[in-house]
């Protein structure tokens, strides 16, 4: 077995159990909120990460220059879909959800990849 297989192999268990958990979600709270604390509480660390590797007085400044781009980014790529899931996963299994997903995933990865045409 190739080295990279079980990393695989944990990354797609990781994505899987995610959809799990937004039905889990979804079931006791709006689907708006269920990906607001999910976007909040994802940040959280990523934001100390970015203190902590370039300090404070550089990350806010970074912060304020990207500030409308990044907004705008977050919402249409982040916010946007994770919120039509969790709506999605209100009419629909989570197993359903996440083969649902996949292809807006390989076509954002092949649109990004260094090696498309």
């Amino acid at each position: 077995m190739r080295g990279y297989v079980p990393l695989l192999l944990l990354l797609a268990a990781i994505w899987g159990a995610s959809f799990m958990f937004i039905k889990i979600a979804v079931d006791e709270l709006a689907p708006t909120t269920t990906m607001a604390l999910r976007l909040v509480l994802s940040a959280i660390p990523l934001l100390a990460i970015i203190v902590v590797k370039h300090g404070l007085r550089p990350a806010l400044g970074e912060a304020r220059s990207i500030t409308r781009a990044a907004m705008f980014l977050g919402i249409v790529s982040t916010a946007l879909p994770f919120t039509l899931i969790a709506w999605g996963e209100t009419k629909i299994d989570s197993g359903v959800a996440a083969i649902g997903a996949r292809p807006a995933r390989e076509s954002s990865a092949r649109r990004r990849s260094p090696t498309s045409g």
